[in-house]
């Protein structure tokens, strides 16, 4: 049998899925970008014509081996790339009947199952793809030679979502949601994060007889340029779903201290829909991938006090 038979179409894969860009589009259906070379771009979302959009790779989900292991595991992000955009599009319009008052806690807002989990979903699917977890997974183990592996860094991706979907279907999961709003000052998007929550994800844990993957830590990603995600993550030990959501409104001042942690996390590019009044430069800021000390940080300090007094009653 040829190899031919066993041949992938190549493909241009996103790793900032199309609908959620559509979100953060300008009246004239752009959405803006800067390197740190200072050079701004303005692309559409397109399906298409998918190497003229942003945040997308040659072969990006697509692990080339010889003869019929070659396998692309795009599939695996599909269903929840076409969930999320309707889903937050849905949570916007519920947002609106709130009154937003700056850092206003909005505690245990009621948000359908289905709308909650596609959130924790589209927070785990979007950190595994992104160029960091990509350039922090792909290092050999000096015993296999050393050096930085495409082929290894993707294959530590389909591992990851596949370990997350895992440990969501056993309940070993326990997702506690913040909602950052903000009314005016934008967030920035880019290709880095807040992680350390999907950063290491092969510790295993010993739950009704089964090894599960596990996941604990901390990860804050924008998902509108009004609307921003932080997440806490642990391991659960009960048999029933636990999970919490809620929203905290921030004034300009702390949508900034946000944007800036971002931009630290970020290293080639940033994207938005306008540029912020309070960071007009946001080149000079890219970092080089870098975790914040999220103990500095304002917001992060006022979600986790909330989570302290949810679990003292």
């Amino acid at each position: 049998m040829s190899d031919e038979s066993h041949q992938v179409p190549k493909t241009w894969d996103h790793w900032w899925p199309r609908g959620i860009q559509r979100l953060w589009t300008n009246d004239r259906g752009y959405v803006r970008s800067v390197d740190r070379t200072e050079r701004e771009e303005a692309k559409k979302p397109q399906k298409k014509k998918a190497e003229r959009s942003h945040a997308v790779e040659l072969e990006g989900h697509r692990i080339e081996l010889n003869g019929p292991w070659t396998t692309s595991f795009e599939s695996l992000f599909e269903r929840i790339d076409n969930d999320a955009p309707k889903v937050l599009k849905e949570l916007s319009t519920h947002l609106e009947g709130i009154e937003f008052r700056p850092r206003t806690v909005w505690k245990n807002l009621d948000l359908p199952r289905h709308q909650f989990w596609t959130l924790v979903m589209t927070v785990a699917s979007m950190q595994i793809r992104s160029p960091r977890f990509r350039h922090f997974h792909g290092f050999c183990h000096p015993a296999f030679g050393g050096g930085w592996s495409n082929v290894l860094a993707k294959s530590n991706m389909q591992s990851a979502i596949r370990s997350f979907e895992e440990a969501k279907s056993f309940k070993a999961l326990t997702p506690h949601v913040f909602l950052l709003r903000s009314s005016g000052e934008e967030f920035f998007f880019g290709d880095g994060s807040i992680d350390d929550a999907f950063r290491v994800f092969r510790r295993l844990r010993l739950k009704d007889g089964n090894w599960i993957p596990r996941f604990d830590g901390t990860s804050m990603i924008s998902l509108t340029p009004n609307l921003a995600i932080l997440l806490f993550l642990s391991s659960s030990d009960f048999d029933e779903e636990v999970r919490t959501c809620h929203m905290l409104d921030l004034p300009c001042s702390e949508v900034k201290s946000v944007n800036l942690a971002l931009l630290a996390a970020f290293r080639e590019r940033c994207y938005f829909r306008n540029l912020s009044p309070s960071l007009p430069n946001p080149w000079e800021m890219l970092g080089d991938y870098s975790t914040p000390d999220l103990a500095k940080l304002d917001v992060v300090l006022q979600c986790w006090s909330v989570l302290k007094n949810d679990h003292r009653r």
